[in-house]
């Protein structure tokens, strides 16, 4: 069984995080994508980390998007 390695881990973002949908939504472990429970950032040159504090050989990275699409995409 794979393990999200990534839970509960520091996670950043940029250039321009919310403050309402902060980097740290991606990995409380709370998949639904209901409005509040996601990152958000604003802009084309975005990205997002997180810090898994030691080397993992990665198989797999599942990501989650919004079911809230009323202004995001």
């Amino acid at each position: 069984m794979l393990q999200n390695v990534a839970i509960g881990r520091t996670a950043t973002q940029g250039p321009t995080g919310s403050a309402s949908n902060p980097a740290s939504l991606a990995v409380d472990g709370d998949t639904s994508g209901a409005a509040g429970t996601c990152t958000e950032s604003t802009g084309d040159d975005s990205w997002w980390a997180v810090e898994l504090d030691k080397s993992y050989t990665v198989i797999s990275v599942t990501l989650f998007n919004t079911v809230d699409t009323a202004n995001r995409k």
